[in-house]
């Protein structure tokens, strides 16, 4: 009985140290993303400023932008404030949305 309810501490604190350090991820995330987004803004800042001198392609690119900016946000959204025990079954969308994002934002100069 002792033994089961030691074990039982253990997994509550193995639990906590877990749940401390995916908050940790998750505010590491929330920081690249803004770090994006704000990025994101400049270039379409740079393009609209342009007018009529910005290309299609670059208007192209800036949808393109702004469409994985959405998606990674909406799956890191759900991901967030999903209960932990939901949590495993998002993760596979995270990381294909923030890898899409990381991807195009590593195309990107500027």
């Amino acid at each position: 009985m002792v033994l089961k309810q030691v074990d039982d501490m253990a997994a509550a604190v193995g639990r906590k140290r877990q749940t401390a350090a995916s908050e940790k991820r998750l505010e590491k995330m929330e920081a690249q993303l803004g770090r994006w987004s704000a990025r994101i803004d400049r270039l379409v800042a740079v393009a609209e400023s342009a007018g009529a001198r910005a290309t299609i392609v670059e208007h192209q690119r800036n949808d393109e932008l702004r469409a994985c900016r959405a998606i990674a946000q909406a799956r890191f959204d759900e991901y967030r404030t999903s209960p932990v025990e939901l949590r495993k079954g998002l993760r596979s969308g995270v990381e294909q949305a923030w890898n899409d994002l990381a991807a195009v934002m590593r195309s990107v100069r500027g």
